[in-house]
């Protein structure tokens, strides 16, 4: 069906563009001049009208002595034979010439066009069909032949990448390597009737080196690394974007199991994909690269930060333990932003100041201090801040508050950053709880403070509103609605579906809504209760940041334990118990 389908296509494109050559032809190479027809020849002629005549190429041309209807003194025929011209006139024009009544005539010899001239057009025309026809045939040739044609991306020498390149991936690593010992050694496997898996499929979320793994296979095996997007598969093999798949699992189907290809594919969405994607014979091993743990963030900052200058003082695994949540990408980009604010500063190396103010701009976006903040928004936005960290103070479950600011960063006038002491695997329902009781700090702290509320606790509501949302539906953390997964976190995509559609009946919806609702309603209430007894906090904290714009932890906590404040701000890297979490106003 599909070769047909293309076969028309063909065709149709030979048609418009014979269709085109006509017109073309048509509109460059037609004749507008006005022709008389021939009885008005021979009566110009009889009556004497003509002072001379020419005969060019089959077109004969009358000068007359008087206009021709009066408009014209000049008047053109094609002439169809010129014998039988002469056989009516020529004695009439002899006589004529004898008399001075036609004063000239001149007859130029017939050009003849070269053959080749003729020809061009229907030799145009049958390129095209060749080319048209060619390009039919290399689409519809061997699978490996039209990807090396297409736009895939080959490896070469000078960026090969091997195992000791990737880091934070030890496990993924060690499954690869069966991979590698089949490509380096493909005998040993068919010696003993062994197949080896046709496809091998990354999941993971992004950045997480999917890509950077299938080079290194690559580069320990010694052979051809060919990548190519998803986008440029449709382009090269597929006709109509539904037909993906199909497509898809023929080419896969066409290498045998000795064929010494393998195919490595990528994804964050494995849930999306078609269970015939996964069967044995097709993308088989399924390989799970996660978010690299603290040990493994420390392996990949050692990799990037093998050409860059470090100073002595920068400590990779403090900065490994402040980054909990990075992936290799954002790792990648954290030393990268250091190095380009070091260059910034004119500092030979990258210090452990540059790679502090890197997390903060990767994490919330770069300074803003040029901002204009007048003296109303900077206490709004202190109070703001404040309200979360001492929320986040008398919360055990909540990290511990590493820096509080009010200097914009990004989108957002001022940031309370909470770092964990360790990565964690599990969010427990309580946690959940005191973090919506957390995130709603921003809003309750503007109402005691001012009776009034403003704009700033937007992000704050939608993350609050959403938390809440996720334990009911998602994670069946509420009594009322029971231990029932209503929410599949399922995302839509440009050209599926344009609606999210629910797998639960209005009511049930309505039910979830009034819990989101209470769950909020009695988080606020908490954080009011919470600010409310230690609002002289509150206000001391919002003091502080409207003469300093920035608290670090050691002043912090002892403000909060009545104790002096030291007048030194530690950096926001300093200790070993660091990672990420921020709350915006």
């Amino acid at each position: 069906m599909k070769n047909r389908s293309r076969l028309l296509t063909v065709l149709l494109y030979i048609v418009v563009f014979a269709v085109a050559v006509v017109l073309i032809s048509e509109v460059f190479f037609r004749d507008d001049t006005a022709y008389v027809n021939y009885s008005t020849v021979c009566e110009q002629f009889r009556s004497e009208n003509v002072r001379s005549f020419e005969y060019d190429n089959g077109v004969l041309t009358l000068e007359l002595r008087k206009p021709y209807q009066n408009e014209a003194y000049s008047v053109s025929h094609k002439l169809a034979d010129l014998g039988l011209f002469y056989e009516d006139l020529g004695t009439l024009i002899a006589e004529q010439q004898e008399s001075g009544v036609l004063q000239s005539y001149n007859y130029v010899p017939m050009r003849q066009t070269p053959w080749y001239v003729r020809m061009l057009p229907e030799m145009l025309l049958s390129v095209i069909m060749i080319a048209l026809v060619y390009m039919v045939l290399m689409r519809n040739s061997g699978g490996m032949m039209k990807f090396g044609h297409a736009n895939a991306r080959v490896g070469s020498g000078r960026d090969k990448v091997m195992f000791s390149d990737v880091a934070g991936a030890d496990e993924e690593k060690a499954e690869l390597q069966e991979i590698v010992d089949f490509l380096r050694d493909p005998a040993k496997y068919r010696r003993i009737g062994a197949r080896i898996p046709k496809g091998v499929l990354l999941v993971g979320p992004p950045g997480t080196g999917k890509t950077l793994l299938a080079r290194a296979v690559a580069g320990e095996a010694n052979v051809q690394f060919l990548s190519i997007s998803g986008s440029d598969f449709v382009e090269l093999y597929v006709d109509e974007r539904e037909q993906t798949l199909n497509q898809l699992l023929v080419e896969m189907d066409g290498f045998g199991s000795n064929d010494g290809v393998i195919v490595m594919a990528a994804t964050n969405r494995r849930d999306i994909l078609d269970p015939a994607l996964l069967r044995p014979g097709r993308f088989d091993r399924q390989i799970y690269v996660n978010v690299p743990d603290v040990g493994g963030r420390e392996a990949i900052l050692r990799v990037h930060a093998r050409d860059k200058q470090l100073s002595d003082d920068v400590d990779l695994r403090t900065v490994a333990r402040a980054t909990a949540g990075f992936t290799g990408a954002d790792l990648e980009n954290l030393l990268n932003e250091a190095a380009l604010i070091s260059a910034r500063k004119n500092l030979p190396v990258i210090t452990m100041q540059t790679m502090e103010d890197a997390v903060l701009k990767v994490i919330a976006g770069p300074e803003k201090r040029s901002l204009v903040n007048i003296e109303r928004d900077r206490r709004i936005t202190a109070i703001h801040e404040a309200g979360h960290a001492v929320a986040a103070y008398f919360l055990p479950t909540q990290e511990p508050v590493h820096q509080i600011t009010i200097v914009p960063r990004g989108n957002a006038l001022g940031l309370t950053i909470s770092l964990p002491d360790q990565d964690t695997l599990h969010t427990t329902r309580n946690e959940m709880r005191d973090r919506i009781v957390v995130l709603l700090g921003g809003r309750v702290a503007e109402q005691l403070e001012f009776d009034d509320i403003s704009t700033g606790a937007s992000n704050d509501l939608q993350r609050a509103t959403k938390l809440a949302h996720d334990m009911i539906a998602k994670y069946g953390m509420n009594e009322r609605i029971g231990a029932v997964a209503y929410d599949d976190d399922s995302e839509i995509f440009v050209g599926r579906d344009y609606e999210r559609t629910r797998s639960y009946s209005e009511q049930t919806a309505a039910e979830i809504d009034a819990e989101v609702r209470k769950t909020v309603d009695q988080a606020y209430a908490h954080c009011t209760q919470i600010l409310t007894e230690h609002h002289e906090k509150l206000q001391e904290i919002a003091q502080w940041l409207l003469e300093h714009e920035t608290m670090s932890r050691s002043q912090f906590e002892a403000c909060m334990q009545a104790l002096p404040i030291p007048e030194k701000q530690e950096g926001l890297l300093a200790g070993e118990e660091k990672t990420d979490g921020a709350e915006e106003d």
